[in-house]
Parts: structure tokens; C-alpha cells; sequence
């Protein structure tokens, strides 16, 4: 029904091209695919008018899809295990996040808070703050000019 999969399934691609150099182009694209659930988050929002609801129910789908695919690895160890799940934090934080920001609906900021609450009850210990892509992107400036 929220189809987020697809908010996922090319993730190592887009963290490989997490760099000054690529990451813009490459948010541009995950743009693109996260319109789709922001498509399906519109419409729901028009036929119900809660945005608290629909910000749960939204974030709650995110979480449980990645918990699955949690499940779904074969950790060796728990290295391997926080090793994953700092690559899935980065990735929500880098993409998922400032695709959410950039929307400017009704409810984007409702949406970013219910994630970041989600998360943080999901994944115990791991709790991750929205940002901008322009935020994310400075940062690339900011070390390239030896401000950090």
C-alpha cells in the first residue's frame, strides 16, 4: 500500500555517490523516486485531512520496511549489525529526510518528526534528526573550505 520499497531499493548506489561532487545529482534523482510516495502521501492527506495520521502511518511503514530488511541479513556479528544500521541511518538522513523537507506540503515537517520518533523507538539507540539537502550539501563547502 505506501509502496516504500522503493524509497529504498537502489540505497548502496546513492550512498556510494554521497560526495561533494555527486551527491546533487544524485539527490535530484532520489527526488524523483520519492515523489512517487509523496504522490500517494498527497492523496491520502486529500481524502482524510489528518496529517497526524497520516504522518504515523507514513513513518510507521518507513520503520517497519527497514526492521524487515533488518531482519532479512545475515549478521555475523554485531559489528556487522551496527555497520548496517549506520548505513541505513545515513542514508534516511542524506536522502530520505531532505526529500521529505523539500516537498513543502501541508505536512512535511509532521512527516519528518513522525520518522524521527519512529526511529528512535525502532531502533533503540539511534536516533537521527532531519536536515535539508541545502544543510547536508553546505557541509560538503563547509570542509572543502577547511571551516570544520
Amino acid at each position: 500500500m505506501w509502496q516504500v520499497n522503493e524509497l529504498f531499493d537502489n540505497r548502496e548506489y546513492y550512498l556510494q555517490r554521497f560526495n561533494k561532487k555527486e551527491y546533487p545529482e544524485t539527490f535530484e534523482e532520489y527526488e524523483q523516486v520519492f515523489r512517487g510516495f509523496d504522490k500517494l502521501c498527497m492523496k491520502r492527506y486529500e481524502e482524510h485531512q489528518d496529517a497526524e495520521k497520516l504522518c504515523k502511518e507514513a513513518a510507521e511503514a518507513i520503520c517497519s520496511y527497514v526492521q524487515e530488511c533488518k531482519m532479512c541479513e545475515s549478521f555475523k556479528n554485531a559489528v556487522q549489525e551496527a555497520q548496517w544500521q549506520e548505513q541505513m541511518n545515513l542514508f534516511v538522513v542524506t536522502y530520505l529526510f531532505p526529500a521529505v523537507l523539500e516537498c513543502r506540503n501541508d505536512y512535511y515537517k509532521q512527516l519528518a518528526g513522525a520518522i524521527e520518533k519512529c526511529w528512535a523507538k525502532t531502533f533503540k539507540g539511534y536516533k537521527i534528526k532531519a536536515g535539508t539537502f541545502e544543510t547536508i550539501n553546505s557541509g560538503f563547502q563547509k570542509k572543502a573550505f577547511g571551516l570544520f
